[in-house]
């Protein structure tokens, strides 16, 4: 079992919350900044009971959360998730989402009324999700899958130095 970590930050506040969780594998979204929270970056667990693959990256207009600040809970709502990203071939590319959709609610529920977004959702089943599009709230179905084992190659390079910095000896010919 693997440990994955969550990071929240609030610019305006200079708040940050780091809190570490297991889960069996992970998908990684990435949130683009928006006021007032700023960048997120929000892992999912994968798991039989876990949320469902949808491939999406959001911008979180007033995102629900609570923190703690100065030693005091704070909390942030409502809900507005706003489309930045859709994976290709994803099911939300599937379903017809684009970007800038304003994701209102899932299977007739408004998001002021759910918990975090997409906490219920199962990999396998099909929902309603509704959409701000152009001024008009259209619905579309989505169905959720697993995520894929590696959607994204998770290795990164960077420079080394040169063979000075390596401390070697130069080889003769």
């Amino acid at each position: 079992m693997e440990c994955h970590s969550l990071k929240s930050t609030a610019t305006g506040a200079r708040l940050t919350r780091r809190a570490r969780f297991p889960t069996l594998a992970a998908a990684v979204l990435l949130l683009a900044p928006a006021a007032p929270l700023g960048a997120q970056e929000l892992v999912v667990p994968r798991s039989p009971d876990a949320t469902g693959f949808h491939g999406l990256t959001w911008s979180p207009g007033n995102m629900a959360m609570t923190a703690t600040r100065s030693g005091e809970r704070v909390s942030v709502s409502p809900v507005e998730l706003i489309v930045v990203g859709v994976r290709p071939c994803s099911p939300s590319h599937l379903a017809g989402l684009e970007p800038g959709d304003r994701m209102v609610g899932v299977d007739g529920r408004d998001f002021d009324k759910l918990g975090p977004p997409f906490a219920e959702l199962k990999p396998g089943l099909t929902y309603e999700v509704a959409v701000v599009r152009d001024d008009k709230r259209i619905e579309l179905t989505i169905t959720l899958s697993e995520i894929p084992e590696n959607p994204r190659p998770s290795v990164t390079t960077r420079p080394i130095g040169t063979p000075e910095k390596w401390k070697c000896p130069q080889s003769s010919p």
